[in-house]
């Protein structure tokens, strides 16, 4: 009689602990640079400006390149674009209505501001600045170099909904928001579901054009409320 075959799960895999060494390296490496280009560039408004977006692309650029990675498998491989841009302009018309409403809600109720409908200044620049120079650097060191170096490192995440959700979403999150206050913006900023979803968007399609397109134009209208609301 043959013995019965007990099926059994696979074994996780085991953790690279010199990747997440290499990830920490690189994100406090990332973080004291910006902080010293506030202080020591806060004479030169144009370098200052620059310098972050530099930091956030060409870090990653440099060590995967060290490390022998080719950097088109950590997002930048524009992947299926036109998918991309369908998941991030669906998720740009559900989302913010809802954040507006909230805003006004929260800006009104409690903390007692009157609403004032006001265009940004320059609001070509301000699109093109927060796609360009926050939205697209952002997204590169985050959702292309974090959550792929944790995925090589814990593993690729759980499927979810077509894209993946699990320890290297989350870690990529958690960075994410921690790096605001560090960075010098502020520590009620909850940027961790907000990640959460910037992380899956980049998993659907192994691709930054939504969350760089959801985080870009997520900036622009949040900029909006706040001169609405005299900011």
């Amino acid at each position: 009689m043959p013995t019965p075959t007990v099926s059994t799960a696979p074994s996780p895999q085991p953790v690279d602990r010199s990747v997440l060494a290499e990830l920490a390296g690189v994100f406090v490496g990332a973080l004291v640079l910006v902080r010293l280009n506030d202080w020591i560039g806060a004479a030169h408004p144009t370098i200052r400006g620059l310098v972050p977006p530099i930091v956030w692309i060409y870090g990653p650029l440099l060590v995967l390149t060290a490390r022998h990675r080719s950097p088109w498998g950590y997002g930048l491989d524009l992947g299926d674009w036109r998918g991309g841009l369908r998941d991030g302009l669906v998720t740009l018309a559900v989302m913010l209505p809802l954040y507006v409403f909230g805003h006004y809600l929260f800006a009104t109720l409690w903390q007692g501001h009157a609403f004032r409908f006001r265009w940004p200044p320059d609001l070509s620049a301000e699109i093109a600045g927060n796609l360009l120079a926050v939205g697209f650097p952002e997204e590169v060191f985050f959702r292309g170099y974090v959550l792929g170096r944790l995925e090589d490192a814990c593993g690729r995440d759980r499927a979810l909904w077509g894209g993946r959700l699990g320890w290297a979403v989350v870690g990529s999150a958690i960075a994410f928001n921690a790096a605001h206050p560090l960075a010098g913006g502020h520590w009620w900023q909850g940027n961790v579901p907000f990640g959460l979803l910037l992380g899956w968007l980049r998993t659907r399609r192994e691709s930054l054009v939504a969350p760089t397109l959801v985080h870009g134009l997520t900036n622009v209208v949040f900029r909006w409320a706040e001169l609405c609301f005299g900011g």
